[in-house]
């Protein structure tokens, strides 16, 4: 059952302030507060041996904005389909229903003199933890209430109870110290690479080199003690969500080390291995025995049932004298009982020191991964569905809040594999980047920068089955005073299923990609926002007016005003539409270019479809001919019979100096014939390798194709043009191209958005 905690003094002292008083909508903070009960004997009983003691210590935030979520390891901006990267944050941002996140400091402490492992815990619990909730409420609830109904019944994750009670939309979570014990395979030439002189100083001064079967393996369990974070969810009422994150090891804000430990599953392998390798490890030739039988064990045989060196047969006898110098005995004395003695000592030390190398060269290959994966990052996930008895749960919790985590994941395999989601194995490899320019002159900032975004993760399940993500986003942004815009080309590959394949293919993946163009202050125009509109398809030319009429009322007299434009292809139609484009000819792409020519408040420049009439001829002549400029004017005349003032905007003197003249634009964009043979070319190859499924690095190899048109503006609206027309001339394709322009603004302090399309 929730807990009743003593607030009434804490509510009463903060109904002064304003914003307690105000809706959770108006919550102006964008990083948590610190709040004390009270009363500092709030006690959470867990069974009959354990009282958890919160502290009254604790830290209230309101999520009301996506500009909280960049770091919260539970809410996530928009809903996402359970594939890896996404799973990890099982709750969606709701606008209407802002999460109240609380966050307690408690301590535990056992009943008489018990000892914790007798309790099963896993961690100290009297050195402290962290827990938390995530409790959503109306938007217009006045935020004192709010804090006054969840102080009034606030559910800890300790409880079973609270947790199967949880709403949906809500979670609970702990911070704690614990251990994760996870198993896996290394070949014996990984784990002994670099390692053998270790070997060597035992039985040999020389270098030793030893030849190793490469499909040899031995299995280890790797034990990681550090931070995590336990997170129990209702994402819908289907289904709860259990996960556990890499976190910071939690003593009351302190950070202990995390440390990494491996041993053997099967200590005998350790033995198993030396003995096969022992004639190497001697440097005995292999097989030289008549029998083919190893020279180290026939040694041994004879050292147990003969007395004297003479008993020995003539063709070990070799071996012997060599064992005899290379142990350090006195061969003169010929005492073989010796030999026999010292030979097991060498070979138990052997033995060990190749424990040794195994298990610290796994430790660290494990301590290594697992420092690569980001704080929050998911170590395990599971949905596991709501059957009303949900006892799988229950017992999953049990384990979970007491830090056997290694337990979970087992119960969780054992029930019903398909519930895991995501296991520990994950390689996140991020690359930012970024060039330009910023400086600031008192209050004022300038800056222009491009951007790239580069990020590949690899996450193995439990049967070591591979899901791979591959998503990177090229584009700019600037601010020049009250000028400020961004654009920029996504582009993203992922698995929806683990593959068993050791390199999945490109067809095994999901792809799109998508162009998006920011604008705010002086770079938005109602006017260009709906020019851009219709030039990427997203409402017609006889939807332009009323389309132009209803944004400009709805931003009348309002702040803050942001626009986006986006234009994407659809994951479940991207190979159909990808082959489409690959298709098109040069008439239909400088159609596309002439679209993407910027508006102009002139005949003719100032509709999309018109500047595709007159300019796309003009294009295409040029793709056809292998120019880049046309130094012959010969279009002047043609422009004049179809407006004077056009003719003499566009080949006006110096029109290739003047901005927005279609000169202008060829003359800027010197590259532009280049950039568009590396974006097809980029497309046939990942057309070409979905098709015949080839290896997934082709993915990346076409990224790098395409990733040039986020680098100018020019380039960004001739993807969403080009689109446009692939719509415009298959219907079928119209619910696979996708567009919008989200305009976001503000009046009376209220939030709006205006949605086209």
């Amino acid at each position: 059952m929730p807990r009743l905690l003593e607030s009434e003094h804490l509510i009463t002292s903060l109904e002064k302030y304003k914003v307690f008083t105000d809706s959770l909508n108006d919550y102006p903070h964008t990083s948590p507060l610190s709040f004390e009960l009270d009363d500092t004997s709030n006690v959470v009983r867990y069974g009959t041996n354990v009282s958890i003691n919160l502290t009254g210590k604790f830290a209230f935030h309101v999520l009301n904005s996506v500009d909280d979520l960049a770091k919260d390891p539970v809410v996530n901006v928009t809903s996402s389909s359970v594939v890896a990267e996404q799973l990890s944050k099982p709750l969606t941002f709701d606008a209407n229903k802002p999460h109240c996140q609380y966050r307690f400091e408690a301590e535990g402490q056992a009943k008489g003199a018990l000892p914790l492992g007798e309790l099963g815990f896993n961690f100290d619990i009297s050195a402290g933890f962290s827990l938390g909730a995530y409790l959503r409420h109306d938007r217009s609830q006045q935020l004192l209430k709010s804090l006054s109904d969840d102080l009034k019944a606030f559910p800890v994750i300790f409880s079973f109870d609270d947790v199967e009670s949880l709403n949906v939309g809500d979670a609970l979570d702990i911070d704690v110290s614990g251990e994760l014990a996870v198993g896996a395979s290394f070949s014996w030439s990984e784990l002994l690479t670099d390692s053998l002189n270790l070997l060597s100083e035992v039985i040999d001064d020389e270098a030793l080199n030893l030849t190793v079967n490469a499909s040899a393996t031995v299995g280890m369990k790797l034990r990681v003690f550090g931070g995590f974070k336990v997170v129990f969810a209702r994402p819908t009422n289907e289904d709860y969500y259990v996960g556990l994150k890499k976190g910071s090891a939690y003593t009351f804000g302190a950070n202990a080390n995390i440390s990494a430990s491996a041993e053997f599953t099967s200590p005998e392998n350790a033995e198993k291995f030396m003995n096969e390798h022992l004639d190497q490890l001697f440097k005995f030739p292999e097989r030289a025995l008549s029998q083919g039988q190893s020279i180290i064990a026939t040694v041994e045989s004879e050292l147990q049932s003969k007395v004297r060196y003479n008993d020995l047969s003539d063709e070990i006898k070799p071996y012997v004298d060599q064992l005899f110098s290379k142990l350090g005995l006195d061969a003169a004395s010929k005492d073989i009982a010796a030999l026999g003695e010292q030979l097991s000592e060498v070979k138990a030390e052997l033995q060990q020191n190749i424990k040794e190398i195994a298990t610290s060269k796994a430790a660290a290959a494990f301590d290594y991964q697992y420092k690569r994966v980001t704080q929050y990052d998911s170590l395990l996930e599971a949905l596991l569905p709501n059957t009303g008895q949900n006892t799988t749960l229950k017992s999953i919790h049990e384990s979970a809040i007491k830090g056997n985590f290694t337990d979970v994941l087992e119960k969780i395999v054992e029930d019903d594999p398909s519930n895991l989601k995501s296991f520990f194995n994950q390689k996140t490899i991020s690359k930012d980047t970024s060039y330009g320019f910023s400086f600031s002159l008192g209050d004022r900032k300038m800056f222009g920068k491009s951007f790239e975004q580069i990020e590949t993760k690899t996450t193995y399940n439990i049967d070591k089955n591979k899901m791979l993500t591959f998503d990177a986003r090229r584009g700019y942004s600037k601010l020049y005073g009250g000028k400020h815009s961004r654009y920029y080309y996504d582009f993203d590959a992922h698995m929806e299923d683990f593959s068993s394949n050791k390199n999945p293919t490109v067809d095994e993946f999901q792809v799109g990609f998508l162009v998006a163009l920011e604008t705010k202050g002086e770079d938005f125009s109602s006017t260009k926002a709906i020019d851009l509109a219709q030039a990427w398809g997203i409402i017609s030319a006889q939807q332009r007016q009323s389309a132009f009429e209803a944004l400009e009322n709805a931003i009348e007299d309002a702040d803050n005003v942001v626009c986006v434009t986006t234009c994407s292809i659809d994951h479940d139609y991207f190979e159909a539409i990808v082959a489409e484009l690959c298709s098109f000819d040069d008439k239909q792409i400088g159609k596309a270019l002439a679209r993407a020519l910027s508006f102009q408040d002139i005949p003719f420049r100032d509709f999309p479809d018109a500047r595709e009439r007159i300019f796309g001829d003009m294009f295409s002549h040029l793709l056809s001919n292998g120019k880049k400029y046309p130094y012959n004017y010969s279009w002047e005349d043609s422009l004049a019979e179809i407006n004077e003032s056009l003719a003499k905007f566009e080949y006006k003197k110096s029109a290739k100096d003047s901005p927005g003249t279609f000169l202008y634009t060829l003359a800027k964009h010197p590259k532009w014939q280049l950039r568009l043979n590396q974006f097809f070319k980029g497309l046939n190859a990942l057309n070409n390798a979905i098709t015949y499924k080839k290896h997934h690095n082709h993915i990346e190899k076409a990224y790098d194709g395409m990733k040039y048109l986020g680098s100018n503006m020019f380039y960004i609206r001739f993807v969403g043009a080009l689109l446009a027309i692939a719509k415009r001339d298959n219907q079928a394709f119209a619910q696979g191209i996708k567009g919008a322009v989200v305009v976001s603004y503000k009046k009376n302090n209220e939030e709006y958005q205006h949605v086209i399309g």
